[in-house]
């Protein structure tokens, strides 16, 4: 397979390696997927507000929508997480 020097510490990586095993950069050219940065503030934002939805339902409707409130509070809290997981990337 092709190798490509590293821009962080010149070592030799393969040229489909996303990131330098040995320092941890960047490199450039590396394939995306889908979770681009649109997608990840995506989740970084509408997953807090499917919480504060929830939060604000609990708060208003009572009982008679406390599963639907529950469930959007747990939907927005794992979105978030998986934005947060997906730009610590």
């Amino acid at each position: 397979m092709p190798l490509k020097a590293c821009p962080g510490c010149g070592r030799a990586v393969l040229d489909t390696a996303v990131k330098c095993p040995a320092c941890g950069a960047r490199l450039q050219g590396a394939p995306q997927g889908f979770l681009t940065t649109p997608f990840i503030w995506a989740l970084l934002v509408g997953g807090p507000l499917l919480v504060l939805v929830g939060v604000v339902g609990l708060y208003v409707g009572g009982a008679s929508s406390a599963v639907g409130s529950v469930a959007s509070v747990l939907l927005g809290a794992g979105l978030t997480y998986v934005g947060v997981r997906a730009r610590r990337r």
